[in-house]
């Protein structure tokens, strides 16, 4: 392959450009006087050779541009040529699987809406990497917002085949159905996830009225659900004391909602070693804190409205632990 370097392409560009011819008559140029017949034909020849000129000139900046156009597009082939040959040497590739592992489940951990399938997807190592191990088959993902009615056959397929590579590994369940409002079409996956209900060990459910009252009446049962994190877009179902009084071996909540949280719930409050709660109201807090177990952890949140509630629930309780001696 030959080189030309960047002085001799220069001198070979400029050899194919024609110098600027001289005036045969400059003092005419700024003028209105005549020219004798012999500068006019003189001039008249000069035009000729320019124009002549003009046009090769038209033509090789043509040949210059389609040169510079195939230029730059094998630059763009030589930069991904390039791009693929560097991935081939680089040391990603010889990161032991176990490390690999690590990494994927970072992402995942750090991200709820981050399903294992996206990861499967990018190449056949990833893809072999994540079929091997267990730890990312428990991880169930169920997004309403990205499940469409011309999909539901693929998600059910794909929900199953997740839930049957290790029909013994206990399941981490993600169900958020935030954007998806009620849709009977949505149904038959909740029943398939439903059916290893007694594998769900970790659960972030974000459901409305319908949805929980259908997996309420569904009956299922949590007997290894110990981390719930729940979030509810409606009031509560009058069947939903069927789920939260099932979950026996509750260890963990994160509840939020704005709207009241019945004590016939049956949420087991007193088995709770951590709980969070989010958007509730005083009432609420003042049922709920004195249920916790002395030694148990409780994060409040959302804010400024918040801190209010907390302080009028907490003299709300100092009132009444004062007053209940004197009652007696």
């Amino acid at each position: 392959m030959s080189v030309i370097v960047p002085n001799e392409i220069t001198d070979t560009l400029r050899q194919n450009i024609p110098s600027i011819p001289r005036s045969p008559c400059p003092e005419l140029i700024h003028n209105n006087s005549a020219p004798s017949e012999a500068q006019t034909s003189t001039i008249h020849q000069i035009i000729q050779t320019t124009e002549s000129q003009i046009l090769s000139l038209e033509d090789y900046i043509t040949r210059l541009e389609a040169t510079l156009e195939h230029s730059r597009a094998r630059r763009e082939e030589l930069l991904i040529f390039t791009d693929l040959h560097r991935g081939v040497v680089s040391t990603f590739r010889r990161i032991p699987n176990e490390v690999l592992c690590e990494i994927f489940e970072q992402v995942l951990s750090q991200s709820a809406g981050a399903p294992i399938y996206h990861l499967s997807a990018v190449c056949r190592h990833w893809r072999n990497t994540i079929t091997g191990a267990s730890l990312f088959w428990k991880r169930i993902v169920l997004d309403g917002q990205s499940t469409f009615q011309k999909n539901i056959a693929n998600t059910f397929e794909r929900l199953f085949s997740q839930m049957q590579r290790f029909p013994l590994a206990p399941l981490h369940v993600v169900i958020d159905l935030e954007y998806r409002g009620f849709d009977p079409a949505m149904l038959p996956l909740l029943d398939l996830l439903l059916v290893d209900s007694t594998r769900w060990e970790d659960a972030d459910l974000v459901v409305d009225t319908e949805q929980l009252a259908h997996i309420a009446q569904s009956r299922a049962s949590f007997p290894n659900l110990t981390s719930l994190t729940f979030k509810s877009l409606k009031h509560l179902p009058q069947n939903a004391s069927r789920f939260f009084g099932s979950l026996t071996a509750l260890t963990q909540l994160k509840l939020s909602t704005p709207y009241p949280i019945s004590s016939a719930l049956g949420i087991p409050w007193a088995q709770l070693q951590a709980c969070t709660l989010g958007k509730l109201s005083v009432k609420d807090l003042a049922h709920i804190i004195p249920r916790l177990p002395a030694h148990s952890s409780v994060s409040l949140r959302d804010g400024f409205f918040l801190a209010r509630a907390i302080a009028r629930t907490c003299i709300m309780l100092h009132i009444s632990t004062f007053i209940r001696p004197l009652r007696d």
